[in-house]
């Protein structure tokens, strides 16, 4: 009797429907859904069948089996098409799973490949103008070959949006794609697609992702999203200063992700923007471009930066994390990599370099993720990298004490090597980090670090260390072990005799 009543409480039959659903790692993001053990639990008792419907048709990703609900289509060797236009399409099958539908995860040369083109033929019998999937949220539509976004791509994915959705990401390409790969890539010509239907088949819109947009295209319809939150943008796009203009004045954008961005595409006399924005990765750009953009957004939002920044002068780098004290409270993931190799003759210069960029970062007090990779190189063919400037032990303790919240650290890149000691100098003072990666200087006394050093804490559970040259691998290995006894050690180095 207690198992009745509850069985009629529709919480509980969902609850076990998704535990049937996913089984019992439902955490893990690589599960692999029970659709058998869905079904059978909706056959074997009423009370399970809508909650298991709903899961079932929630997310479909081929769309040969949605389209097999309706009568008048049929199906042949390379699509489907209408048996009958002028005769009423029976929908009631299609409309009672199309209204569970709530994303779309489509790969187009996949498995349920069907001509798209029968969607927008769909629409158009549909009656008084319906949707076809009105309660769709969220939009996954990939052409796994092509060369960017077409007007032909678009309109395929048109018949599906309605104003329920709210994540849309579609295109057509590969990280392989470059600018030759584009036609005119150079101008404005060739073909575009004209993206202006977005805003009103899509107004409250809050993540838009576009896969390898045409150069050729105008993106000036972002402007028009006045509720998105998020937006990333794919492959090599010519960025304009309408466009820019456009995210400017987004009143929600927290999250923004562009292939690049220098001063000379950014609007002029622009004392005010983005707002809400607490995320920015840009792969392309310069220290003044950057340092532009984070003068206009408030300094208690930016949570996490991530840039690659082309410049031939080490000082701009340095100008550029001073910059960054106005974001010292609220930055806590920091990815900044260098795109120049810069040539520093002395030891001096290159000690100077290290220390002027790391110095500012000292104040970003609430970090938790940090990655530096510039490069310093020294001067003569057989500078054998001894020259890069070693982080001496009060230098690390400062590192250390000033990022207590450090998790994640990257710094192998930036050309500073950590002596032994130095390193477990920093990493007891972080009792949080879990991993970290840098360039490892290997004293010719081990033995004697090893006795005076105590092992490092338990909270580190990862190192990887680069190492130019090593004289005797057992004895380092001894170290590490001594050093970081609870971590798991991984190397990378040019002497062969390195296991």
């Amino acid at each position: 009797m207690a198992a009745q009543h509850a069985l009629a409480i529709t919480e509980i039959c969902r609850e076990i429907c998704l535990a049937s659903y996913y089984g019992p790692n439902e955490h893990w993001s690589g599960h692999r859904r029970q659709f058998p053990t869905l079904v059978a639990l909706a056959r074997c008792n009423q009370a399970f069948f809508e909650p298991a419907i709903d899961l079932l048709w929630e997310k479909i990703e081929r769309m040969d089996i949605l389209l097999a609900l309706i009568p008048s289509l049929c199906q042949y060797s390379r699509g489907f098409f209408m048996i009958d236009p002028d005769s009423p399409t029976d929908w009631t099958r299609f409309d009672i799973y199309a209204c569970r539908i709530r994303a779309i995860d489509y790969s187009h040369y996949q498995s349920g490949y069907v001509n798209c083109r029968i969607y927008e033929e769909m629409l158009h019998y549909r009656p008084n103008g319906a949707p076809l999937l009105p309660s769709l949220r969220s939009v996954h539509w990939i052409h796994q070959e092509g060369r960017g976004i077409t007007q032909e791509i678009l309109d395929e994915i048109v018949p599906f949006l309605s104003p329920s959705v709210r994540s849309l990401s579609f295109g057509a390409g590969s990280a392989f794609l470059d600018a030759h790969d584009f036609p005119n890539f150079g101008d404005l010509g060739g073909p575009s697609c004209d993206y202006d239907v977005l805003p009103s088949l899509c107004p409250d819109l809050e993540s838009l992702v576009l896969y390898y947009p045409l150069p050729s295209s105008s993106l000036e319809f972002l402007g028009r999203l006045h509720t998105l939150r998020s937006l990333e943008i794919q492959g090599k796009h010519l960025m304009s200063q309408e466009w820019h203009a456009s995210l400017l004045a987004l009143p929600a954008l927290e999250s923004l992700k562009i292939p690049s961005f220098f001063t000379q595409q950014f609007p002029n006399q622009v004392n005010a923007g983005f707002p809400s924005l607490q995320t920015l990765e840009v792969p392309q750009s310069d220290p003044p471009s950057i340092e532009k953009v984070l003068n206009l957004v408030p300094p208690q939002n930016i949570r996490h930066l991530e840039v690659t920044l082309f410049d031939d002068e080490w000082r701009n780098f340095a100008k550029f994390t001073q910059s960054l004290r106005r974001h010292s409270h609220s930055i806590t993931q920091l990815h900044l990599i260098g795109d120049r190799y810069h040539l520093l003759p002395t030891r001096d210069e290159r000690n100077e370099a290290s220390l002027a960029v790391i110095e500012p970062l000292l104040d970003l007090r609430g970090l938790e993720d940090l990655e530096l990779q510039f490069g310093w190189s020294g001067e003569g063919p057989h500078d054998d990298g001894d020259g890069y400037p070693f982080v001496s032990q009060h230098l690390a303790n400062r590192m250390g004490v000033a990022w207590p919240l450090l998790r994640s650290a990257t710094l192998y890149g930036s050309n500073l090597k950590f002596p032994l000691k130095s390193l477990a100098a920093f990493v007891s003072h972080c009792p949080h980090l879990k991993d970290i990666s840098c360039y490892l200087a290997v004293e010719s006394n081990l033995s004697e670090v090893v006795a005076s050093t105590p092992p490092s804490s338990r909270s580190l559970t990862s190192l990887f260390v680069r190492v130019r040259r090593v004289m005797d691998t057992r004895e380092l290995r001894l170290a590490l072990q001594h050093l970081f006894p609870h971590c798991s050690v991984r190397t990378r180095t040019d002497d062969r005799r390195w296991p």
